[in-house]
């Protein structure tokens, strides 16, 4: 008796046959020709999903074959597993604009324009429409606004955007990460968007200079310089002239008196560096203990600004979407102080955080993966964190 034989799977037939056209390809040759990371290009070769149709016909191209020969098979495909084939003025060629080529928050939004108009030319409508299916939110009126950069984008909406461009999840992680290091690097000096508004960013109002943190891991040597790099204050009202000149002249005793000590104290601690440096490594689910000798004891308010670097810049990308830092300051008698970074964030800013009366402290910092990335990371995670830009200021 003859035992029939299960039908072929037709997305592993289809991508069978993609991957005979780049049988003579390295992985490495299509993802320079595509524009697109070695993790998508595999995901594609892999044949367990239909990728869309911008990706298939960038591929498609790059193997020398002709895309609109292709279309008609791949609509029967799509409509096949219940999506929805959209229209377009053309079948992309080329590579994709690189993210990563952006020197500035402008040069990434012009990038995201050449997305747009790569993947076919699509309408603000109907990129609004392709997000919808997907259970996201991106108006076209805000697009619009961005594209005319009258407003920036959110995280959110620069990933929902890709998405809506026909790129998958490996892509979309790429331009999140790129766009959040961009606003990053221009912190203070730029419009935040909050709901769609531009909401100029302020500077609070420090009641000292700030006062550098002594580590135990770098030399004492360096204590004024986080004191150099403090911002420019705009100058004082004429109503708090006088306040503001007492409060500086007793700031620049405190600095003088704390750098004082400090030195007066390094033989205890001959290894204690100022807050900074070189990044320090770290590891996932390893918590990095650092403790801390003030100057001297006092109410404290510390100023801590995380940031995660990686090598390769893939690996930074690929941890950070799925994880988060968790920091925990540790002060003697006292309970300790929690924080968590939102997930997908490689940067933590917590300005004034209450330290309370002591000379010394600990920060404790651990790097969790919250969900489980595809394809799964190779081993934990191997991170860098850097604590530059981080200061104790003398408390009210």
């Amino acid at each position: 008796m003859t035992v029939p034989h299960p039908p072929a799977n037709p997305i592993a037939s289809f991508s069978a046959e993609l991957r005979s056209l780049a049988a003579d390809r390295t992985i490495g040759d299509l993802a320079g020709r595509t524009g697109l990371l070695t993790e998508t290009v595999k995901l594609l070769l892999a044949g367990e999903q239909l990728f869309s149709w911008e990706v298939t016909s960038v591929f498609l191209d790059a193997c020398d074959a002709t895309p609109h020969q292709w279309r008609p098979r791949w609509e029967r495909l799509a409509r096949e597993k219940g999506r929805r084939v959209w229209s377009r003025k053309y079948d992309p060629v080329g590579a994709f604009p690189d993210p990563d080529s952006a020197r500035s928050i402008d040069e990434f939004v012009d990038l995201m324009q050449k997305l747009r108009v790569h993947a076919g030319e699509l309408t603000y409508q109907t990129l609004e429409d392709r997000a919808k299916v997907e259970h996201r939110r991106l108006p076209h009126t805000t697009v619009n606004a961005v594209m005319k950069k009258r407003t920036r984008p959110q995280p959110d909406l620069v990933e929902a955007f890709v998405e809506a461009c026909g790129l998958p999840l490996p892509e979309r992680r790429r331009w999140r990460m790129k766009w959040m290091e961009l606003v990053a690097q221009g912190q203070g000096d730029h419009t935040a968007t909050i709901n769609g508004a531009q909401a100029q960013q302020t500077v609070p109002e420090s009641p000292s200079p700030p006062i550098p943190i002594v580590s135990s891991s770098a030399p004492l040597a360096e204590s004024a310089s986080t004191a150099d790099s403090a911002p420019d204050m705009p100058p004082p009202a004429p109503k708090r002239l006088i306040r503001r000149v007492v409060l500086g002249v007793s700031g620049a005793f405190l600095l003088l008196a704390g750098i004082g000590v400090g030195r007066l104290t390094a033989a205890e601690v001959v290894e204690t560096p100022i807050l900074g440096g070189p990044p320090y490594s770290l590891i996932q689910d390893q918590p990095l203990s650092l403790p801390y000798k003030l100057p001297m004891s006092r109410d404290w308010h510390l100023d801590l600004r995380l940031t995660l670097g990686h090598t390769p810049e893939g690996g930074l990308q690929n941890c950070t979407y799925y994880g988060q830092m968790l920091v925990r300051i540790e002060r003697p008698g006292a309970s300790p102080l929690e924080y968590k970074s939102l997930l997908g964030h490689r940067n933590l800013t917590l300005p004034r955080i209450p330290i309370g009366r002591t000379d010394s402290m600990r920060i404790v910092v651990t790097f969790k993966v919250v969900g489980r990335p595809t394809p799964a990371l190779d081993g934990p995670c191997q991170l860098t964190l850097d604590l530059n830009g981080s200061t104790v200021r003398a408390g009210e």
